[in-house]
């Protein structure tokens, strides 16, 4: 699992390789006030992430040094395992602090970017939200229910 942080104030993007924080960012995840992100940190703590979701990247926005927000790429969903996807955006978070600021799309943004870095040539996402992943080019197929049985909607890009 790879993790990386965003500093929101100027987007620079970078790898995490001191891990000293590494426990910081799960605990910052568990407390969030959203299922998936428990669940995630708890896949973490465990060390079961590549075990339930195969190959997965963490990036982490902080704004003035302190986490604000998260999402990652995965190889399969967070909340429907059983998709056929390759290439899974399984979490976005974003805070209270910096809601409204643009943050979820910019952190959309980069999960492209490094997509597109990395010869990666779709992305799927499930979520409950409308328009935040239209503004960054995905586009809607259809209406899923989740492991939560929660009624989501399946969006994807192709890049």
């Amino acid at each position: 699992m790879n993790l990386y942080f965003i500093t929101y104030s100027y987007m620079k993007i970078e790898q995490i390789l001191d891990f000293t924080n590494q426990a910081n960012l799960i605990n910052y995840m568990s407390k969030a006030n959203y299922i998936a992100g428990r669940y995630f940190s708890n896949l973490i703590k465990n060390g079961e992430v590549e075990k339930v979701l195969g190959k997965t990247v963490i990036f982490f926005a902080f704004l003035d040094e302190t986490p604000c927000g998260f999402i990652s790429l995965s190889e399969k969903d967070i909340t429907c395992l059983d998709i056929e996807s390759k290439h899974n955006i399984t979490t976005l978070f974003v805070d209270k602090i910096a809601r409204g600021q643009g943050l979820g799309e910019t952190l959309i943004k980069t999960v492209i970017e490094y997509a597109r870095q990395n010869q990666i040539d779709q992305i799927d996402a499930y979520t409950e939200f409308d328009g935040l992943y239209e503004k960054a080019g995905f586009i809607f197929l259809k209406e899923k229910v989740d492991s939560w049985n929660r009624p989501l909607r399946h969006y994807q890009i192709k890049l």
